[in-house]
């Protein structure tokens, strides 16, 4: 009997260890030469800064900081691609506000651009980090970003290599002006980028530091986050959904 019930208490205890590795890992490492040989691919394209503009982009992600920004993000998006899925990445504008302000954005007939919201990131790297898996898993290749224009080289470096580790191209770089007092540096896009190559190698994007950086942000995240586990959908289920009413809403134009 002893016997049994210690077997039974490993065995829960590394499904337990199991579950909480899987949700600290957000992708599978690239282990090994063939893993370095890939990152040194996407670090060649970084360097070439190429990207797929001459293939529509299938959804669009806004950096989220700045209401005014994001807003005017969602129509710049939508007047270069049409209704195309708009993913805002822990912004400050509600879904209603971003519908809204796409309205004006589109030809008189045609539906409104579908807008999804995701609160899991707390900077530039986990903007990326927190949906690339979800996106991958859509079937999703191309994505257009957005992002205030002093912050596009950071983030497109950022992307580049985060989306290009779940087979994401980004096709399109929109860089917004919306009057923001930024401060980039060289210095921090070589900390992000350092932090997403850690990621692309091992899984991990170091972003328990933000704890002591962003106390708030973590705290608005994780919130958001057990909200949306208790509602039980997930982001790769959201998209889905919208994905698909987009694909009936460009057949209709």
């Amino acid at each position: 009997m002893e016997i049994a019930f210690t077997a039974k208490l490993l065995e829960a205890q590394a499904n337990t260890n199991k579950q909480m590795k899987d949700k600290q890992r957000k992708c599978e490492p690239w282990a090994g030469p063939s893993g370095w040989l890939r990152l040194l691919q996407l670090a060649w394209r970084l360097l070439l800064r190429r990207r797929a503009s001459d293939c529509p982009a299938q959804v669009a992600l806004i950096l989220g900081g700045c209401a005014r920004r994001e807003m005017a993000a969602a129509q710049q998006l939508v007047r270069s691609n049409g209704p195309i899925p708009l993913l805002l990445s822990s912004g400050a504008s509600t879904e209603l506000q971003l519908r809204d302000a796409v309205l004006g954005a589109l030809p008189v007939g045609v539906p409104p651009s579908p807008v999804l919201i995701d609160s899991d990131a707390v900077d530039t790297v986990t903007n990326f980090t927190s949906v690339a898996s979800a996106l991958a898993a859509c079937g999703i290749e191309r994505v257009a970003i957005a992002t205030a224009r002093d912050h596009c080289a950071r983030a497109f470096a950022v992307g580049v290599l985060v989306f290009g580790s779940h087979g994401l191209a980004i096709c399109q770089v929109h860089p917004v002006d919306a009057e923001e007092a930024l401060s980039e540096s060289a210095l921090r896009t070589i900390r992000d980028v350092l932090r997403a190559i850690a990621f692309v190698l091992t899984g991990f994007h170091l972003g328990s530091l933000n704890q002591l950086v962003h106390p708030q942000r973590v705290a608005a995240a994780t919130s958001w986050r057990r909200g949306q586990e208790q509602r039980g959908r997930t982001l790769s289920e959201r998209l889905r959904e919208v994905a698909h009413t987009d694909c009936d809403a460009q057949s209709r134009m």
